[in-house]
């Protein structure tokens, strides 16, 4: 895969040659294979489960001095919309998991009315015999209202879109030719499930996208196209924030080991009632009366992380940990020094070094956000929550 290198600007031609000290950096990519480039490439990836802390966890890997976050992602709270709405919801399409969010993910990854046709073909669901047109209207509506509660409004998503590229997407041939490829291989994965179903029966569970060699690398490459531009521009490399959720771990097998040689992939989980607290003060899809779906859930969330983590072996190309918030902040028994050791491990085999420089992780002002369910006044929720999640809240707080 050809990228443009450098980022609209009049110095972007000069930037990431020198690093701080006016050593040539090595981070710095060339064109050349995936294989080549891959060597190069360490996925730094961290995932939560809405309103969990991940951001705190994204903040102290970019307080290290080789590691950046994008330009212009606080307006969406530190995430590239392309990658976490539009790879996702198109990839659990696919599987035939989304009912709702193929348009939303659409969106995302081309924020231009005029191209979107053009470069994403036919909607997934389209391709879906029998309720392919009634899940596309079910979608289309369940856009219109989302648009209300998407942060930032998708008015800002052309500008979202440009700072994290560098570029203006609607002349960025390189990526809307990355996003073509991803669309294309999901559609021929969707008609290819469609024909096993048909010749093997409805009962046929369907298969999953990052089991397809087509899709894993096309949607590997898209994100490494938002890496390698990240690395040229800056010579730092970058932190990817909720790209999945932790809510489906499983997508993390899209990240191909050919396109990211070592991945390093973090689920943060926070004490359930805090979580519920939080979820119902800031996201508009959440009210204190579904205390019950929101147990359920997260149950769900969490033993579905806890098998991906168990089941991954660490080894020098992925490194996946399950971090308590609370610990994590807290870091009474020096949770963060040891978690900072092992990484520094990890990633030695990258021939990456560099100094922790605290500026963005502020502890102090994450604890705040500790025991928030103890003056929330949702006294019978949280009581629920406590009887019903007994094993994952957080001893300290009782």
């Amino acid at each position: 895969m050809t990228t443009n290198r450098q980022w609209d600007s009049p110095t972007a031609g000069n930037r990431g040659h020198n690093d701080a000290s006016g050593e040539k950096s090595h981070l710095l990519l060339r064109a050349g294979s995936d294989d080549d480039l891959a060597q190069k490439r360490l996925g730094l990836f961290v995932s939560g489960f809405r309103w969990s802390g991940s951001s705190a966890v994204a903040d102290w890997l970019r307080d290290f001095e080789r590691f950046a976050g994008f330009p212009g992602s606080k307006r969406a709270y530190g995430e590239v919309r392309a990658l976490n709405y539009g790879v996702r919801n198109l990839a659990r399409t696919a599987e035939s998991y989304c009912l709702c969010g193929e348009q939303l993910g659409r969106y995302a990854l081309c924020p231009d009315r005029r191209l979107r046709s053009r470069i994403l073909g036919r909607a997934l669901n389209l391709e879906r015999a029998g309720l392919g047109l009634v899940l596309r209207s079910m979608d289309l509506a369940f856009t219109v209202v989302a648009r209300a509660g998407v942060t930032p409004p998708f008015s800002r998503y052309p500008d979202l879109l440009h700072s994290q590229l560098g570029r203006d997407f609607r002349g960025d041939e390189a990526y809307l030719h990355a996003v073509a490829e991803f669309a294309g291989t999901l559609r021929r994965f969707v008609r290819k499930n469609r024909r096993t179903r048909a010749r093997s029966g409805p009962a046929v569970a369907s298969a999953r996208a990052a089991d397809d060699p087509g899709v894993r690398r096309t949607a590997s490459r898209l994100v490494a196209l938002f890496y390698d531009r990240l690395v040229a521009a800056r010579g730092r490399l970058p932190v990817f924030d909720n790209v999945f959720s932790g809510q489906y771990p499983g997508l993390f097998d899209l990240i191909s080991p050919e396109i990211f040689r070592q991945q390093v992939i973090l689920f943060v989980t926070r004490d359930p009632r805090d979580q519920f607290v939080e979820l119902v003060r800031y996201s508009p899809k959440n009210f204190a009366f579904q205390v019950k779906r929101f147990v359920a859930q997260y149950r769900r969330d969490r033993e579905r992380a806890a098998r991906f983590v168990g089941s991954r072996t660490d080894n020098w190309v992925r490194f996946v940990r399950m971090l308590p918030f609370e610990a994590f902040v807290a870091s009474a028994h020096g949770e963060r020094e040891a978690l900072a050791e092992e990484l520094a491990r990890f990633w030695a085999h990258s021939g990456i070094q560099g100094c922790w420089s605290p500026k963005r992780f502020k502890a102090s002002r994450s604890m705040q956000n500790i025991g928030v369910w103890k003056s929330a006044g949702l006294r019978r929720q949280v009581r629920y929550i406590t009887q019903e999640l007994s094993e994952y809240l957080r001893p300290e707080a009782d």
